[in-house]
Protein backbone atom coordinates (compact mmCIF):
# COMPACT_ATOMS: atom_id res chain seq x y z
CA UNK A 1 0.00 0.00 0.00
CA UNK A 2 1.79 3.26 -0.60
CA UNK A 3 2.38 5.56 1.88
CA UNK A 4 0.73 9.48 1.46
CA UNK A 5 3.08 11.92 1.64
CA UNK A 6 2.71 13.91 5.25
CA UNK A 7 2.92 17.63 5.10
CA UNK A 8 3.23 20.34 7.81
CA UNK A 9 1.82 22.99 5.86
CA UNK A 10 -1.54 24.80 7.39
CA UNK A 11 -4.29 24.73 5.84
CA UNK A 12 -4.95 27.64 3.24
CA UNK A 13 -8.02 29.95 4.34
CA UNK A 14 -11.35 30.06 3.60
CA UNK A 15 -13.97 32.16 4.32
CA UNK A 16 -17.78 31.98 4.52
CA UNK A 17 -20.72 34.80 5.20
CA UNK A 18 -24.16 35.07 6.16
CA UNK A 19 -26.36 37.40 8.05
CA UNK A 20 -26.87 37.34 11.64
CA UNK A 21 -28.88 40.82 12.55
CA UNK A 22 -27.99 43.20 13.08
CA UNK A 23 -24.80 42.44 11.76
CA UNK A 24 -22.67 39.68 9.68
CA UNK A 25 -20.95 36.46 10.42
CA UNK A 26 -17.77 35.92 8.69
CA UNK A 27 -16.56 32.45 9.28
CA UNK A 28 -13.39 31.79 9.08
CA UNK A 29 -11.90 28.70 8.10
CA UNK A 30 -7.88 27.37 8.31
CA UNK A 31 -4.77 29.20 8.91
CA UNK A 32 -4.84 32.81 9.18
CA UNK A 33 -0.51 33.81 8.35
CA UNK A 34 1.63 35.56 6.30
CA UNK A 35 0.59 33.56 2.90
CA UNK A 36 -3.59 34.33 3.84
CA UNK A 37 -3.55 37.58 5.82
CA UNK A 38 -4.67 40.02 3.01
CA UNK A 39 -7.12 37.28 1.65
CA UNK A 40 -8.97 37.83 5.06
CA UNK A 41 -8.30 41.67 4.81
CA UNK A 42 -10.20 41.43 1.06
CA UNK A 43 -12.89 39.50 1.86
CA UNK A 44 -13.57 41.29 5.02
CA UNK A 45 -13.70 44.82 3.40
CA UNK A 46 -15.98 43.31 0.83
CA UNK A 47 -18.29 42.63 3.42
CA UNK A 48 -18.11 46.23 5.05
CA UNK A 49 -19.27 47.57 2.07
CA UNK A 50 -22.95 45.71 2.31
CA UNK A 51 -23.86 47.03 5.69
CA UNK A 52 -23.35 51.00 7.04
CA UNK A 53 -21.94 50.53 9.30
CA UNK A 54 -20.34 47.60 9.67
CA UNK A 55 -21.33 45.42 12.02
CA UNK A 56 -19.03 42.07 11.86
CA UNK A 57 -19.17 38.88 14.04
CA UNK A 58 -15.95 36.83 13.32
CA UNK A 59 -16.34 33.11 13.95
CA UNK A 60 -12.90 32.13 14.51
CA UNK A 61 -13.45 28.51 15.77
CA UNK A 62 -12.17 27.46 11.94
CA UNK A 63 -8.95 29.01 12.58
CA UNK A 64 -6.10 26.25 12.88
CA UNK A 65 -2.93 28.41 13.03
CA UNK A 66 -2.62 32.17 13.45
CA UNK A 67 0.94 34.03 13.75
CA UNK A 68 1.95 37.36 14.20
CA UNK A 69 1.00 38.36 10.19
CA UNK A 70 -2.50 37.01 10.72
CA UNK A 71 -2.80 39.03 14.28
CA UNK A 72 -1.77 42.46 12.04
CA UNK A 73 -4.30 40.91 9.48
CA UNK A 74 -7.28 41.26 12.36
CA UNK A 75 -5.97 44.66 13.82
CA UNK A 76 -5.71 46.39 10.25
CA UNK A 77 -9.41 44.67 9.93
CA UNK A 78 -10.87 45.80 12.99
CA UNK A 79 -8.98 49.47 12.22
CA UNK A 80 -11.06 49.58 9.35
CA UNK A 81 -14.40 48.59 10.56
CA UNK A 82 -13.72 51.27 13.69
CA UNK A 83 -12.90 53.83 10.87
CA UNK A 84 -16.23 53.16 9.38
CA UNK A 85 -18.35 53.70 12.34
CA UNK A 86 -18.67 49.80 13.14
CA UNK A 87 -18.17 47.16 15.17
CA UNK A 88 -16.27 44.17 15.48
CA UNK A 89 -16.77 40.85 17.96
CA UNK A 90 -15.18 37.58 17.41
CA UNK A 91 -16.71 34.13 18.59
CA UNK A 92 -15.17 30.70 18.84
CA UNK A 93 -11.75 31.74 19.84
CA UNK A 94 -9.01 29.10 20.78
CA UNK A 95 -5.89 28.50 20.18
CA UNK A 96 -3.23 29.87 19.20
CA UNK A 97 -5.07 33.33 17.80
CA UNK A 98 -6.50 33.29 21.46
CA UNK A 99 -2.67 33.12 22.63
CA UNK A 100 -1.76 35.80 20.42
CA UNK A 101 -4.37 37.53 21.78
CA UNK A 102 -4.24 37.36 25.34
CA UNK A 103 -0.73 37.76 25.06
CA UNK A 104 -0.46 41.82 23.42
CA UNK A 105 -2.98 42.57 25.26
CA UNK A 106 -5.64 43.06 22.52
CA UNK A 107 -8.34 40.46 23.61
CA UNK A 108 -10.91 42.56 25.45
CA UNK A 109 -9.48 45.71 24.72
CA UNK A 110 -9.93 46.19 21.05
CA UNK A 111 -11.34 42.28 20.47
CA UNK A 112 -14.18 41.95 22.08
CA UNK A 113 -15.30 38.01 22.76
CA UNK A 114 -18.34 36.38 23.25
CA UNK A 115 -18.87 32.54 23.78
CA UNK A 116 -22.19 32.47 21.73
CA UNK A 117 -23.34 34.02 18.23
CA UNK A 118 -26.54 35.05 19.77
CA UNK A 119 -24.65 37.01 22.53
CA UNK A 120 -22.61 38.63 20.20
CA UNK A 121 -25.69 39.85 17.88
CA UNK A 122 -26.79 41.18 21.58
CA UNK A 123 -23.61 43.10 22.01
CA UNK A 124 -23.42 44.22 18.17
CA UNK A 125 -27.29 45.59 18.81
CA UNK A 126 -26.45 47.65 21.67
CA UNK A 127 -23.82 49.24 19.84
CA UNK A 128 -26.35 50.41 17.43
CA UNK A 129 -28.33 52.11 20.25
Amino acid sequence: MPSQPMSNDPPPLRLSVRAAPPGQVVAVHGALDLNTATHLEHEVVKVCRRQNPPLVIMDMSGVEFCDSSGLSSLVRVWRQIDHDGGALVLIGLHGTCEQLLRRTGLLGRIFPTHPTLAQAQDALARTRQ
